[in-house]
């Protein structure tokens, strides 16, 4: 009888974390996005501490809750379309196309 084995795809085979993300990108890693301008930022909501809409490589305008984003963030609110550097996870940067 011959031998079968089984092939799941890449997607079946991650772990997921708890809020239902790949452990690919669960890992608390950091990563420096440049040259990023604040457009606008969104009012605090009952359990959140708001967000903020952001302009990346002049074509991506993407939000980012305020509270993925690094206290060593050059651009953390909107005030004066703030420009610079953006800190933010690794698996949050890849899900929103910023790399």
């Amino acid at each position: 009888m011959p031998k079968i084995e089984s092939k799941s795809s890449k997607r079946d085979s991650e772990s997921r974390d708890d809020d239902g993300r790949s452990s690919q990108y669960s890992t608390n890693e950091m990563v420096e996005i440049e040259d990023v301008v604040a457009i606008r930022d969104s009012a605090p909501g009952y359990q959140n501490q708001g967000a903020l809409q952001i302009k990346s490589n002049g074509v991506n305008i993407v939000w980012i809750p305020k509270s993925l984003i690094s206290s060593d963030s050059e651009v953390f609110n909107a005030t004066d379309h703030a420009n610079g550097m953006l800190i933010i996870p690794e698996w949050l940067a890849v899900e929103k196309g910023l790399v």
